[in-house]
């Protein structure tokens, strides 16, 4: 049971045999995923993780992070239990809706 998080460029966390053993607050935000492709949903996730994991060489670590690194933790360490990001929404858009969402975030903001 192991999976691979990339936070940056250059932070890579390879994680095994991974649990929660914290979560903080609450973010809402678009997702998708390679496992059902074209299509993008709104998920509410823990604002704040920490997983307590074992490294490549079987050694203990634990690491805390916040918003997307939080969830991107969240989404591939579900999919070690079998579960995808679908079961957290319920609204799957089309890259069509997908475009027009930013768009009119891109304007919200503006």
């Amino acid at each position: 049971r192991g999976c691979v998080v990339q936070i940056e460029d250059d932070v890579v966390f390879e994680v095994m045999y991974t649990e929660f053993i914290y979560t903080e607050g609450e973010q809402t935000g678009l997702e998708g995923c390679l496992s059902v492709p074209g299509k993008y949903g709104i998920v509410t996730r823990p604002e704040v993780v920490r997983v307590r994991a074992q490294d490549r060489n079987g050694d203990f670590f634990e690491v805390e992070d916040s918003d997307l690194t939080a969830r991107c933790f969240c989404h591939d360490i579900e999919h070690l239990d079998g579960h995808l990001f679908v079961e957290h929404t319920d609204h799957l858009m089309p890259e069509e809706e997908l475009e027009e969402f930013i768009r009119r975030q891109e304007e919200d903001e503006a």
